[in-house]
C-alpha cells in the first residue's frame, strides 16, 4: 500500500494461493491470507488407495484397494502404488508348474510360467496324477490336482482316491494342504494327518493307512466336508488348456531313496478316482496333464 493525492491505496491484492487442495485460501480484510483445512476429496499419490479426503491440513488415504489371491504364483497379490493395478509379475525365477510333464524346472519369467523342455522327453503313463524326481534325501512334493472341465460344471465336493508307486525308491514323509501363517513371515506347511486333520477347506481327510511311513508303494484317501457338502476340493477350473484358479486339493511329499533323473521320474498313479457333486452324484472325470479333470453327471 502507498500513499497517493493525500491517501492511502491499496496496492496489489495479496496471492493466498498456498498450494494446497487440503485448504480453503482466502483473504481476510482485517488479518490477511486465511487457509482453513477442509473435507475435500483428495489425491495421496499413491494408486492403491481409494476415496482419499482431507483431514487437519493433509490429504490422508482412503481405504486400499485389495487384491485377493488368484491363484497364480506367477503374480503377486498387491496392488501397484502407481498404476493401481493388481497383480504385477512375481519376481523372475519364481517357482511354478506350467503343468507341462516335459518341462523342468518351472520358473516365472515376466509374470508367466514356462519349463525349460527335457532331453529327451519323458511321456508319463495313463493315469499319472505327479512325476517325483530330484537327488537323493532331498524332499519332493507331489501336488494332487483337482479341476473341474468348465468354469459352468459342477465343482466336484469329495473325493476317494487310490494311489500307487513303484516301492523302494522313494518314501512318503508328510501330507499337507499348502502353509499356515502364524505371523508375517512366519509360515510352516499345513501338514496332515499331525497336527492338522482337516485341509484347510474344512474337509476331512482319513487316510489308508493312516500314517505316512506306512505307504510304502501307495495308499487310498477319502477327502470329504463334514458339516457343508457344498464346499468345492479346488476352485479351479479349465478354459480350454488353460488352468485357471488352484487346482491343488492335496500334497504328498516324498523323500527320496536314490536319485531320480527328470527323464526317468517315479510316476504316482491313480488306481481309482470317484469325485461326486454338493448332491453325491458321482462326476466323470479323466486324468490329462497330471490332473484330475472333472465333467458334469
Amino acid at each position: 500500500d502507498a500513499c497517493a493525492l493525500g491517501t492511502c491505496v491499496g496496492g496489489p491484492a495479496l496471492n493466498c494461493n498456498d498450494g494446497n487442495v487440503c485448504t480453503n485460501d482466502s483473504c481476510n480484510p482485517a488479518t490477511g491470507c486465511v487457509n482453513a483445512n477442509n473435507t475435500a476429496a483428495c489425491d495421496d499419490g499413491n494408486a492403491c488407495t481409494i476415496n482419499d479426503v482431507c483431514a487437519l491440513g493433509t490429504c490422508v488415504g482412503g481405504a486400499p484397494v485389495l487384491c485377493p489371491d488368484d491363484g497364480d504364483p506367477c503374480t503377486d497379490d498387491v496392488c501397484d502404488a502407481t498404476s493401481g493395478a493388481c497383480y504385477p509379475p512375481a519376481p523372475d525365477g519364481t517357482p511354478c508348474d506350467d503343468l507341462e510333464a516335459c518341462t523342468a524346472p518351472d520358473t516365472c519369467t515376466d509374470g508367466f510360467c514356462a519349463g525349460t523342455p527335457l532331453d529327451p522327453c519323458f511321456t508319463p503313463g495313463a493315469n499319472v496324477v505327479c512325476l517325483v524326481s530330484g537327488t537323493a534325501g532331498s524332499e519332493v512334493i507331489c501336488n494332487i490336482n483337482v479341476a473341474r472341465g468348465d468354469i459352468s460344471f459342477d465343482s466336484a465336493t469329495a473325493g476317494q482316491i487310490e494311489l500307487s508307486f513303484a516301492p523302494g525308491v522313494a518314501q512318503v514323509s508328510t501330507f499337507s494342504d499348502g502353509e499356515v501363517c502364524f505371523a508375517p513371515g512366519f509360515c510352516f506347511p499345513y501338514q496332515i494327518p499331525l497336527p492338522f486333520t482337516q485341509l484347510q477347506s474344512g474337509h476331512s481327510v482319513s487316510l489308508n493307512p493312516d500314517q505316512a511311513f506306512l505307504w510304502f508303494t501307495g495308499g487310498e484317501m477319502l477327502i470329504a466336508h463334514l458339516s457343508d457338502a457344498t464346499v468345492p476340493l479346488s476352485d479351479a477350473y479349465m478354459m480350454g488348456n488353460v488352468v485357471i484358479g488352484d487346482p491343488m486339493m492335496i500334497s504328498i511329499h516324498f523323500t527320496l531313496n536314490v536319485d531320480i533323473p527328470a527323464n526317468a521320474p517315479l510316476e504316482v498313479v491313480a488306481t481309482k478316482v470317484v469325485v461326486v457333486n454338493s448332491l453325491a452324484f458321482e462326476l466323470p472325470r479323466v486324468i490329462e496333464n497330471l490332473m484330475i479333470v472333472t465333467g458334469q453327471p
